[in-house]
């Protein structure tokens, strides 16, 4: 039999990083985008039919993006993105394999 976890939920026994304090380990790409289906979850209550609460939302939403991992996991792909641009520009363009075809007429 399977033990359960803090949830009562039953374990599948998948061996899963945490942080020390107990968040789960995510790569840069995982936590922006978990942070963006959040949010857009918290934009689909507010929108929803019924009465709203500003105030609320923006709690929600200040909970979700003012995060140290969230903002460090952004930094880590902007660098990655600009080092990845910045190789690709250092490296010589290459040449076609062969010869451009010129069409002319007659």
């Amino acid at each position: 039999m399977r033990e359960r976890n803090l949830k009562g939920e039953q374990d599948c026994g998948e061996v899963v990083s945490t942080s020390h304090c107990g968040d789960p380990i995510m790569a840069p790409q995982e936590r922006v985008l978990d942070a963006v289906l959040r949010a857009q979850g918290v934009l689909a209550d507010y929108v929803e039919s019924g009465p709203r609460d500003c105030a609320q939302t923006l709690s929600r939403l200040f909970v979700i993006f003012a995060d140290d991992g969230l903002t460090d996991a952004a930094n880590i792909l902007n660098l990655e993105s600009m080092s990845r641009a910045m190789t690709s520009a250092d490296q010589p363009k290459r040449s076609p394999t062969s010869p451009l075809y010129n069409r002319t007429s007659g």
